[in-house]
């Protein structure tokens, strides 16, 4: 049986630990009626899916549409520190870590040295700050090891790329000039090249639009 995730409210925690089950006792063989089902499904205006896709201006026949969307739903729906024991990282936690990653690459910088971001949490473990992990009950447990620092670090990451991104998040950004100038030189500083991928992609999505044309 597919281990429990969290999900706000027991019968919908239920109702959807139901169909995980059921995708996963099918092994990725999805029928193929339930397909055609769903590709009926999603074409009614009426249909929430539908309403969904329409309300974030996506369209349902771009696969990439489907995983952005998804992606967003999910981190709401089954956000870890909603009651459950699995360990997690508030929003605190992990500004806390990439300050002091920031400023240890700082000062490596600073002596004219090069630091790897696995180095960085290596060195990070040994600090009492990071020795504990906090759960989503508010307990803690266990130490936090240079494996757990760099991934959480890296997901802090691209959670601040994401705020570059996203139109809302960006201007909520901009209302703090200092934030935002503080969160592009970490950007700066350990990924000096996540716009390229952003900006080439954008590039070529307008010359293909122009091309249509």
């Amino acid at each position: 049986m597919c281990a429990p995730v969290a999900a706000p409210g027991t019968a919908l925690r239920k109702a959807i630990n139901k169909a995980l089950d059921d995708l996963k006792e099918l092994g990725g063989n999805i029928p193929k009626e339930f397909i055609a089902w769903l590709n009926d499904r999603v074409q009614e205006p009426e249909e929430p899916l539908k309403q969904l896709f329409d309300r974030a201006g996506l369209s349902v026949a771009k696969t990439d549409h489907w995983k952005a969307l998804l992606s967003h739903v999910v981190y709401e729906v089954f956000l870890e520190t909603r009651g459950t024991k699995k360990s997690v990282w508030d929003d605190k936690s992990e500004l806390q870590l990439v300050r002091a990653a920031f400023e240890m690459h700082g000062h490596a910088e600073s002596e004219g040295r090069t630091i790897s971001k696995a180095a960085i949490c290596k060195a990070l473990a040994d600090k009492p700050e990071f020795k504990q992990i906090k759960t989503g009950r508010g307990d803690k447990r266990g130490a936090r090891s240079p494996k757990t620092l760099l991934g959480a670090l890296e997901r802090a990451l691209t959670k601040i790329e994401t705020m570059f991104l996203m139109p809302s998040q960006r201007r909520d950004l901009e209302d703090t000039p200092s934030r935002l100038e503080e969160y592009g030189a970490i950007l700066a500083a350990f990924r000096p090249n996540w716009r390229d991928r952003y900006t080439d992609k954008s590039a070529r999505r307008g010359s293909n639009r122009r091309s249509a044309r």
